[in-house]
């Protein structure tokens, strides 16, 4: 259940998947950024994590009432230092929100532009620049009600839970049809493809984080049991499942028509799918 925590805290190894297609070599830079951006960020946390364990003992640790950065700021730079903790965590966290509001808009704008959402015509929307500004209105008002509505501690750790529990299925089931194309598709020698054995050691990992949470032991200090994290993200799964038999299913039924699938090319040349109801002849 650790983990969970450990990857939340960087999840921009995979942002940069997102918006591939903005990017001039996308093949050439995904090798080299992929490599240097990992390789960096994975030695350096091995540093922090390193010296914060010289500064202070593993009890001092986990029995201190301030974040491990304050204590370990205070413990070298001095009390007066250990005051602009805040500023440095507020500052790490703004770029936390910079880079997934870039990535995940973006994603939100290829369901739109899928026809996949509700009101997908707003969140097509782009602005003059070709940058998605429905789709980021709805990450900027998520996050906000995350801020405001969800109390910080355990409320928040469990919402954190259930997101990387639901991540892990869905990775796990995209890297299952991964495997499903290459056995059913061809494709150019040139294409780039992911190493066979790192796609089986990342389906294993994900498959490890799915199942964690039904045979973790209590920890002692959350008072919430562990198999209510996939049990709460099973029931967003579920709500999925229940719109997409509503509006797909049901209601073509009882108005008496048929989803007709047409392109609609906005002025910037955007393509969008555009579903309208057609009458059944």
């Amino acid at each position: 259940m650790a983990l969970y925590k450990v990857l939340a805290t960087f999840q921009g190894w995979s942002n940069a998947m997102y918006v591939l297609d903005e990017v001039k070599d996308p093949r050439r830079t995904l090798k080299a950024a992929g490599i240097l951006g990992l390789g960096s960020v994975g030695v350096l946390y091995v540093l922090v994590n390193a010296v914060f364990f010289i500064a202070a003992t593993p009890k001092e640790l986990s029995e201190t009432g301030i974040t491990v950065v304050a204590l370990f700021i205070g413990r070298v730079f001095g009390g007066t230092m250990q005051r602009f903790t805040a500023i440095l965590a507020a500052m790490s966290s703004l770029g936390n929100i910079m880079t997934a509001s870039f990535s995940m808009s973006r994603v939100i704008l290829g369901f739109a532009e899928g026809g996949l959402l509700p009101f997908s015509s707003f969140f097509a929307l782009r602005t003059s620049s070709g940058s998605p500004s429905g789709a980021f209105v709805l990450v900027f008002l998520s996050s906000c009600l995350m801020i405001i509505a969800i109390p910080f501690g355990e409320a928040y750790n469990f919402l954190l839970d259930v997101g990387q529990w639901a991540m892990a299925v869905i990775q796990f089931f995209v890297v299952c049809g991964l495997f499903l194309i290459r056995k059913r598709l061809s494709y150019p020698a040139a294409t780039f493809k992911v190493w066979t054995s790192v796609a089986c050691v990342f389906l294993a990992s994900q498959t490890f984080l799915a199942i964690s949470p039904f045979i973790a032991p209590g920890d002692g200090q959350s008072r919430l049991p562990v198999w209510l994290t996939p049990l709460a993200a099973t029931l967003i799964f579920c709500l999925g499942v229940i719109y997409w038999y509503t509006w797909w299913v049901v209601v073509p039924k009882l108005g008496g028509f048929v989803w007709e699938k047409g392109i609609v090319i906005s002025d910037d040349g955007a393509r969008a799918v555009h579903w309208r109801p057609v009458p059944k002849t």
